[in-house]
């Protein structure tokens, strides 16, 4: 993430610091970018000042949902989500999409004997958060939300659930291929890896396959099996 301009108070922005006590950089000059910008450090923290000045840590900026540009605070989603009493616990990440870069979802852990219906969720969420493209597109309904060893919620884990539930109804919308086997994984130079293994008979389509998912962010491969 680049730094820009100073933030107003009460707005979500990178903490970024500057100090005799801060590393000039790397020695190897080209794994400066998105750390050391003009002697600033990125921390890679968010956070906001209030009236008086003291800083509140807000999340870490790779947990932004970053929508056309538009950057979406998880936190806010899980806030307002939180607030339904059939709700658990929130989860929300950002899904891959050809057009906006990325597009908030949300995943929800139900209270014991608690039921909501889908369409519940989304009106919920339009009455509780004040931001649209925030909205999320989809809710997913799963029986526990993944966390990490202290409790947080296991982001990297969701991200790639999102992903996969998005490829396999892309293929099975726009190629009919229900059948199709995807396999998503983080890492690799764009953050997130693809795989997707095609029966014999979707030979044919495996170019126009590769052609939809080059449109993504993501790293992606096509094989026939």
């Amino acid at each position: 993430m680049e730094l820009g301009d100073v933030c107003d108070t009460g707005e979500v922005g990178v903490i970024s610091v500057r100090g005799p006590h801060v590393s000039p950089g790397y020695r190897n000059p080209e794994h400066n970018a998105g750390v050391f910008d003009n002697g600033m450090l990125n921390t890679g923290d968010l956070g906001y000042t209030d009236e008086q000045g003291r800083l509140y840590i807000a999340g870490r900026s790779k947990d932004l949902i970053i929508r056309s540009g538009h950057n979406i605070d998880p936190v806010m989603i899980e806030n307002a989500m939180a607030e339904h009493p059939a709700v658990a616990v929130a989860a929300a990440v950002g899904m891959p999409d050809a057009y906006a870069g990325e597009l908030p979802v949300c995943f929800v852990a139900l209270r014991p004997g608690a039921q909501v219906s889908d369409a519940e969720l989304h009106a919920h969420a339009q009455q509780r958060i004040g931001e649209r493209p925030a909205w999320p597109k989809h809710f997913h309904i799963i029986e526990a939300i993944p966390t990490t060893s202290v409790g947080k919620i296991f982001r990297p884990e969701l991200r790639c659930d999102a992903a996969a539930r998005m490829v396999k109804h892309l293929l099975s919308e726009q190629f009919q291929l229900a059948d199709a086997q995807v396999q998503v994984s983080a890492g690799g130079p764009r953050g997130m890896r693809v795989s997707v293994s095609l029966p014999q008979t979707a030979r044919a389509v495996v170019p126009a396959v590769k052609q939809t998912l080059d449109a993504y962010l993501f790293e992606s491969h096509v094989q026939v099996v």
